[in-house]
């Protein structure tokens, strides 16, 4: 926006300048500081407005600021796991739930996603292979589930903490092996099996 032909709503002789200010806000039961929020300046009257581009992006701003404070997720990592996994926005919605839009509501900071929808996310982005399981039970197109399939059939041995696959291993955690079973499109973890001959 061109802020030098901007006259000011209040007083319509100035001119704004935009200004970059922070505030404090109250939430759960403290004080936040949130820093980097956008209003503009009149020359002539000493107005401080803020125009509706700039009240969209404070309002990302302020909602990130509470999610930062509570542990969640920000709307733009939000944003970058969904594409990530190269979803629209409806498709998220479908596949996480939260409702119709609710992936744009989350990235815009319109809605602030609860705990089970943030833990949910983290879920997949340490382990990508449960979008496949997400988008089967969607009911969207198995495309996910095939390259998942791809995946298992590409190792002889598959263990949860492959280095090859993007999760973090558990630390301490003992590697269970996966072998494939008769049918390709399932996969039996052996644990059984070997506490069968244990026995």
């Amino acid at each position: 926006m061109n802020f030098t032909t901007r006259i000011c709503p209040v007083c319509e002789q100035g001119r704004l300048h935009p200004e970059i200010y922070a505030e404090e806000i109250r939430h759960n039961g403290g004080t936040l500081t949130v820093s980097g929020l956008e209003r503009c300046r009149c020359t002539h009257c000493d107005a401080d407005p803020v125009l509706r581009d700039q009240i969209r992006r404070n309002q990302v701003r302020l909602c990130d600021a509470r999610r930062l404070a509570d542990g969640l997720m920000t709307g733009e990592k939000i944003r970058a796991l969904r594409e990530r996994f190269g979803l629209s926005q409806s498709d998220a919605s479908r596949i996480f739930g939260g409702g119709e839009h609710a992936f744009s509501k989350y990235e815009r900071g319109e809605v602030t996603q609860s705990l089970p929808m943030d833990r949910l996310l983290r879920s997949t982005e340490a382990f990508p292979l449960l979008v496949d399981y997400l988008r089967t039970a969607a009911g969207l197109d198995s495309r996910s589930a095939s390259a998942a399939r791809a995946y298992i059939q590409s190792s002889e041995s598959l263990k949860l903490n492959d280095p090859h696959y993007t999760s973090r291993p558990i630390p301490g955690g003992q590697a269970i092996p996966v072998s494939k079973s008769s049918d390709e499109n399932t996969t039996v973890v052996s644990l059984h099996e070997r506490r069968k001959r244990a026995a």
